[in-house]
């Protein structure tokens, strides 16, 4: 329920902020949106694995939002040199 809710939360946030942002950006926050909801639901399958392989499991979260910040840096980085 938690992950469709935050699902919902974020369609509805990009939808509203696509109104002024570029397509460029849009795409940012939706990779960004995407992976949050990955890591989170990585999150809570780390609840009902054994405590030896929890860390594991949270440092994989934490490379899918690393990962997603990157991308989406790259391509906000990428919109503004097309602007400059």
């Amino acid at each position: 329920m938690r992950y469709t809710a935050a699902m919902a939360i974020a369609l509805g946030l990009s939808a509203l902020a696509a109104c002024q942002e570029s397509p460029q950006e849009q795409r940012a926050e939706q990779i960004e949106a995407v992976a949050e909801e990955q890591a989170e639901a990585i999150e809570e399958k780390a609840e009902k694995v054994p405590e030896e392989s929890q860390n594991e499991v949270l440092r994989n979260a934490e490379v899918i939002r690393n990962d997603a910040e990157r991308r989406a840096k790259a391509i906000r980085d990428a919109e503004g040199k097309v602007a400059e």
